[in-house]
């Protein structure tokens, strides 16, 4: 079980300097110290009471043995020899302080090297240990655990750079792992297993300052389906905001803790919010959701799974009481578009939708107020299609005569609605104005009189009345449209609705009637 170590915050890192030692000095300056073999020999030569603390020290620490290790392939041999002469010559107390300085400065070089001190290893040389470790024979978290009890009470520096490099690596991988991942364009993924020990050692690690960009960590809890674990790692607000304007998942357990830190709220973030938190879907446990809880659970952490069903109404309430959806500003009308659409196309709840509407903007916000009310004409025709009441249908003719003209978006989904109920009325309409829109593109991929030629088409095809949609298709093929990509979007039309009726629903009433209905619905909900 992994136990949490208790920093000394107090403890700063003692950084060892040692000056240039004369002998040393003299020993490199001699040519035939030109190879490591050499340089073994000169040092057994030395007498022992001229091998202080101080030589090795400087020994090891001297640029130009750096350059030898790198020019010569014996620096096995050099090692060896090495740490058995400071066997040789230096008290047992001594000799394990130098070793441990030996592999805690060459084991990048020589991960062999640890079998040296492997019983005595000290902090300092643990945290250069899992720094260096490929991680084939041993995990850096198994060398950690085995280690943990010297970590526990360390000094502050070396268990930051412990936790920093665990972190990296469980996020990451090994060493090894991420050379084939490289070599192979593939992306780690850790286990559940390993998000749970990064979550034990950011809460242990919380005073440390550790330098970790808790975005990758944060992800993936989010992805796990474990969200309310996301207010363990306590990400900042950067990551926070950031994360709540990318994620698809976990949305709503993120968004909760965003606002207990009582952060000042992010516009967009709201904004993206009135969406995602009707379309988020209830987390599932997965395998890794299960592994991370199951690692926590052992170390005495437990937290309840995410549930707050008031979180969209205060977010309604939150905007309105911050006004921000209130005045002649590009943003607060895209918060009243954005207000009407979450509650009308994605939660359903139109008759609320129309109730802001009605009085709240209509009477006080008039900035763009034909924009607004071209969505609620749109609102109104869906509602009227998926609850089958005349009624709404009604209604949004009755607000599309409030603004003078009218927007061809809301000509087509009058168009489609008509059609549910009595499809005459959608050729009626078409036919009054057809003659009065553009048939020019003007940069669009269809003109307004190809709009609404679509929208007609759609209306009879949901009606199953093939024959008369074709003959709309030919008279607008000659007399309405103008471009090759207008004639191959009405053709398309036939296309996709001859792949709906297959031979398990062509003899099926209700079945083709809830294929028509949807088509429509469809129709209108791309308009809004």
């Amino acid at each position: 079980m992994f136990r949490l170590a208790r920093s000394k915050a107090s403890l700063g890192l003692n950084l060892r300097c040692y000056s240039q030692h004369p002998l040393v000095a003299q020993l490199f300056a001699q040519p035939q110290t030109a190879q490591l073999s050499q340089l073994s020999s000169r040092l057994s030569e030395l007498g022992s009471t001229e091998k202080s603390s101080q030589f090795y020290r400087s020994l090891i620490s001297h640029p130009q043995l750096v350059e030898l290790l790198d020019s010569d392939e014996g620096e096995f041999d050099f090692f060896r020899h090495l740490l058995a002469d400071i066997e040789a010559h230096s008290d047992a107390a001594t000799s394990l302080i130098l070793k441990n300085d030996v592999v805690s400065q060459f084991i990048g070089r020589d991960f062999s090297l640890i079998y040296t001190v492997k019983d005595s290893l000290n902090v300092s040389t643990l945290a250069q240990v899992l720094k260096h470790n490929p991680g084939r024979a041993k995990s850096s978290w198994d060398f950690y655990l085995e280690y943990q009890d010297m970590v526990a009470g360390s000094e502050q520096a070396h268990v930051k750079a412990i936790y920093t490099t665990l972190l990296e690596k469980l996020l990451g991988g090994e060493a090894h792992e991420q050379r084939f991942l490289k070599e192979n364009n593939q992306v780690y993924q850790p286990s559940g297993y390993d998000i749970a020990r990064c979550i034990l050692l950011v809460k242990s690690g919380r005073d440390l300052g550790l330098e970790l960009d808790s975005t990758v960590l944060c992800t993936h809890i989010l992805s796990s389906g474990a969200s309310e674990l996301v207010r363990l790692v306590k990400p900042s607000r950067e990551v926070t905001e950031k994360l709540l304007l990318s994620t698809s998942t976990g949305f709503p357990a993120l968004y909760q803790y965003y606002l207990s830190q009582e952060f000042q709220p992010n516009p967009q973030v709201l904004m993206r919010a009135l969406t995602m938190l009707v379309n988020s879907a209830n987390e599932l446990p997965s395998e890794m959701s299960q592994e991370i809880r199951h690692v926590l659970a052992q170390n005495g952490i437990t937290v309840a799974a995410f549930e707050d069903p008031t979180l969209y109404d205060s977010l309604i309430e939150r905007i309105q009481t911050a006004k921000l959806d209130a005045g002649s500003t590009p943003q607060a009308l895209e918060f009243r578009l954005a207000i009407l659409k979450s509650l009308g196309l994605c939660k359903r709840d139109f008759r609320r939708a129309l109730d802001i509407f009605t009085s709240n903007y209509i009477i006080r916000e008039l900035y763009h107020i034909d924009t607004v009310q071209s969505l609620v004409v749109k609102l109104c025709c869906l509602q009227a299609l998926t609850t089958s009441q005349l009624v709404f249908l009604q209604v949004a003719q009755s607000f599309q005569n409030v603004v003078e003209g009218m927007k061809i978006s809301d000509l087509q989904a009058l168009i489609v609605t008509h059609a549910k109920f009595d499809v005459e009325k959608s050729l009626e309409l078409y036919n009054d104005y057809i003659q009065r829109v553009p048939k020019k593109t003007e940069g669009q991929t269809l003109s307004p009189a190809a709009k609404i030629t679509e929208a007609l088409i759609t209306g009879y095809l949901s009606q199953f009345d093939k024959e008369f949609a074709y003959l709309i298709h030919d008279g607008a093929v000659t007399n309405v449209v103008n471009t090759e990509t207008e004639r191959l979007v009405l053709k398309d039309l036939f296309k996709r609705f001859g792949k709906l009726i297959t031979e398990e629903n062509e003899n099926d009433p209700i079945a083709l009637k809830q294929i028509g209905d949807r088509m429509l619905e469809d129709y209108v909900e791309k308009l809004c």
